[in-house]
């Protein structure tokens, strides 16, 4: 807020202190804020320092809520969505990819021609019959499945809770922005009483405003509109609704993930649902537990986790603060890992943007050789992370020859991308390129080099510590943020 905005702030409610003074002078404005508070389950503010208060108090809850609703509906959608496959193998007559197959599908949906001139109104009518069958059919598919229909409820109840919780959330925003214009009327009516002008004008003000056309209608009174069952609605009170949002704030774990190689799945016999750690948020539950990037989290003992999207589920229904036991695989050894849950935050923390100069580099093991002299041991090297479209990294490559010409340190270029984009590029790329190149199939060592943008090169020392990073290429520049 402005010094001017303050300033005006204070002189409001100096005015309404002496306004309330005498209240029979303001029946109707305070009558309709009464109204509006009553029916809206917020205190009534008597002051633009009381109006901020509550401000205050409703803007962070109307974010953590859209927050929540949000989440909740990704998880719902990512379960329904998992079952879809199983769906259709259990149903092929849903398998049909077009609108014409599956009316060919379901010749019991008869659709009545709409005329030539109106084309488009018998295929809507066909998609709306389709999906209404579609719908009936998976629900039927959800309640015969094991568990799937009582955990789609669980997430669709979180969701449908935190959405009306939101909406009502939202609605008093405006109810409370139609309270700030009442106190700052009857202020400005009361500053306006103080000079014969201001009164003059006030009333002819007042005059215009009470002018309608003849034979108008009573308009119904916007704050004691009937509900649909045609009793006044009230909402329950703004405190009430905050304490219910936190309710239905998940539980959060910290991490990243994917799902683990299939050549890892076969050889430890682990479900679809083990997910591969790819980062560790920092402050979080996972790294207050230890988990480190690399791990695969299986389940919990005895019950692991049977699709990918199995942990996020599990740990958003879970209690924040609650202590759980993971089973997690880490270097081919089965171990278990406590973890206190925390509460989803309102802002996720970041992670690092880049390596840090002399820390130790993480390994590379997961790189995939493709081409060119491996690298000896006992010497620096230069990782150049690129990408076959990317412009910074094709302009960069003559200067990253020279460098590695004139001081001797070998290039290992690495490329997230698939080997047949890569052969493919190479094949049409009729310029020099480094020797050594190595793929990166999951991107892992790209993820944990904190490659996320190209090029990005990382200058990792004999001892395996880190010498330098930079990101992005400026010819004027070259290659000074590695100290080179």
């Amino acid at each position: 807020m402005s010094k001017s905005q303050a300033i005006d702030a204070a002189l409001v409610d100096e005015l309404l202190v002496d306004a309330w003074k005498s209240p029979d002078r303001w029946q109707r404005q305070i009558d309709l804020l009464r109204r509006l508070s009553l029916r809206y389950g917020l205190p009534m503010p008597k002051s633009l320092k009381e109006w901020e208060e509550l401000n205050e108090q409703l803007g962070p809850g109307i974010g953590r809520g859209k927050l929540y609703k949000r989440k909740w509906t990704e998880a719902m959608r990512e379960l329904a969505g998992s079952a879809q496959m199983p769906f259709v193998l259990v149903h092929p007559e849903w398998a049909g990819s077009t609108l014409e197959q599956l009316r060919s599908q379901h010749p019991d949906i008869v659709v009545p021609q709409a005329g030539p001139e109106h084309p488009g109104i018998e295929l809507e009518k066909l998609r709306r019959l389709l999906a209404q069958k579609a719908v009936k059919a998976f629900s039927a598919f959800t309640r015969n499945t094991n568990g799937l229909y009582q955990r789609l409820t669980a997430l669709k109840q979180r969701q449908e809770a935190a959405s009306e919780l939101t909406f009502r959330l939202e609605v008093r925003e405006g109810v409370l922005l139609r309270m700030r214009v009442l106190l700052e009327s009857i202020a400005g009516e009361m500053f306006a009483s103080r000079t014969p002008e201001h009164v003059a004008a006030l009333a002819r003000l007042r005059e215009c405003e009470a002018w309608s056309l003849p034979n108008q209608s009573a308009k119904a009174d916007p704050v004691a509109s009937p509900d649909a069952t045609g009793a006044p609605f009230v909402y329950p009170s703004l405190s009430n609704d905050l304490a219910r949002i936190v309710t239905l704030q998940p539980a959060w774990l910290g991490v990243s993930f994917e799902t683990e190689a299939a050549e890892i799945r076969k050889k430890h016999g682990l479900s679809a649902g083990a997910a591969r750690v790819r980062e560790v948020y920092p402050g979080s539950a996972a790294q207050a537990a230890g988990l480190v990037r690399g791990d695969a989290i299986l389940g919990v003992p005895g019950a692991p986790f049977l699709e990918l999207h199995g942990l996020k589920e599990w740990t958003m229904l879970s209690k924040p603060d609650d202590t759980r036991t993971l089973e997690v695989l880490r270097k081919g050894e089965r171990i278990r890992v406590d973890v206190t849950l925390m509460a989803f935050p309102d802002k996720m923390p970041r992670l690092p943007s880049s390596l840090v100069v002399g820390e130790r580099a993480p390994p590379r093991t997961e790189l995939v050789h493709h081409r060119g002299p491996k690298l000896a041991k006992g010497g620096d090297t230069l990782f150049f992370f690129f990408a076959t479209w990317c412009r910074p990294c094709k302009r960069s490559i003559p200067a990253l020859l020279e460098l590695e010409k004139a001081r001797g340190i070998p290039v290992l270029a690495v490329s997230t991308e698939s080997q047949e984009t890569v052969v493919k590029f190479l094949s049409g790329w009729k310029k020099p390129f480094p020797s050594r190149l190595a793929l990166d199939p999951r991107g892992n060592v790209a993820v944990a080099y904190r490659a996320r943008d190209f090029p990005t090169y990382v200058l990792v020392g004999a001892d395996g510590r880190v010498k330098g990073v930079q990101r992005g290429f400026d010819p004027k520049r070259g290659f000074s943020l590695l100290g080179l």
